[in-house]
């Protein structure tokens, strides 16, 4: 277990495939369940669905803050000597393809926060 969650060399695209298929589910799940908590705990002034929404976003913001503690984590376990900015194999060895599932997370989230953002504009 440690070797999938800790370690970023992966031994081939499988494991790369399934590493970004789990966190991108994980984030996903673990902002609809930091919003189901929150959801016991809210004001009857607010309409139910526009507190429901910035429920969500709240949530969103703590799970992008978690990949990013979890990301930053990572790359000081595995050593930064792992970045070389002058060279950009196609290979799986390239550590910018091994970080790529936490930065897709991430960017699902920022996507899923526009968009929860923007419909709760078209509500007010």
């Amino acid at each position: 277990m440690y070797d999938f969650f800790i370690n970023l060399l992966v031994d081939s695209i499988m494991i790369l495939s399934l590493k970004i298929f789990i966190v991108i589910i994980t984030s996903i799940l673990l902002s609809y369940l930091f919003k189901s908590i929150w959801l016991q705990f809210i004001d009857s002034n607010i309409p139910f669905t526009i507190q429901a929404d910035i429920i969500y976003l709240k949530s969103i913001i703590i799970v992008v803050l978690l990949l990013n503690i979890y990301l930053i984590l990572i790359v000081k376990l595995n050593g930064v000597y792992l970045f070389t900015l002058n060279k950009f194999p196609i290979s799986l060895n390239n550590i910018y393809f091994l970080i790529s599932p936490y930065i897709l997370s991430i960017i699902i989230m920022v996507l899923l926060f526009f968009k929860t953002f923007s419909k709760i504009k078209k509500q007010l």
